[in-house]
């Protein structure tokens, strides 16, 4: 008899765990959020969600507008940094996402530049107390071509999705179900 009410006790207090612990995984998904796709009709999308920070410029506007998605409604979306000014996807002429990859790699090409100027022109310096001309100019020209090959990556480090070539549109995450 005692055995019997602590297992009853055991079950309840487990399946009462089992419930608290699963609503908050559960709410986030009920809720649902509306989020920005930018599309050209194929798989690869760029999505932009509640918080995220967009670069956009409008259709009667030569300026670009920056800041963080605060909030979606059906023709468009607010953002903060702007004054809570809610800005029309009609109104907006094109996005410009912002390369983390190409950013990263292009770090690489000057510290290759400067390690070959180290590289080569410190032991030379050391062994014979003079620099050789010769191996300056070509140690130059290798490092110039790194930093020629970084300057050149600055331009595809950030993707323009124009109106003309790309669909716009707000989404609505439905209730995932399980």
């Amino acid at each position: 008899m005692f055995y019997k009410a602590i297992q009853k006790s055991v079950m309840l207090y487990s399946i009462l765990f089992v419930l608290f612990s699963l609503t908050p995984f559960c709410s986030v998904f009920s809720q649902g959020s509306h989020y920005l796709i930018i599309d050209k009709y194929t798989k690869k999308r760029f999505r932009y969600y509640q918080g995220n920070e967009v670069y956009f410029r409008l259709s009667y506007s030569r300026s670009v507008y920056q800041g963080n998605i605060t909030k979606f409604s059906k023709t468009g979306f607010l953002i903060a940094q702007v004054k809570d000014t809610e800005f029309a996807l009609k109104d907006i002429q094109s996005f410009y996402h912002y390369r983390k990859r190409i950013s990263k790699i292009k770090r690489i090409p000057l510290t290759l530049a400067v390690g070959t100027i180290l590289l080569t022109t410190l032991p030379e310096l050391i062994r014979h107390g003079t620099q050789d001309t010769k191996y300056l100019v070509n140690t130059l020209a290798v490092s110039g071509g790194f930093i020629l090959l970084r300057q050149t990556l600055r331009l595809f480090e950030w993707k323009t999705l124009n109106k003309k070539k790309y669909r716009m549109r707000i989404l609505f995450n439905p209730l995932i179900q399980f």
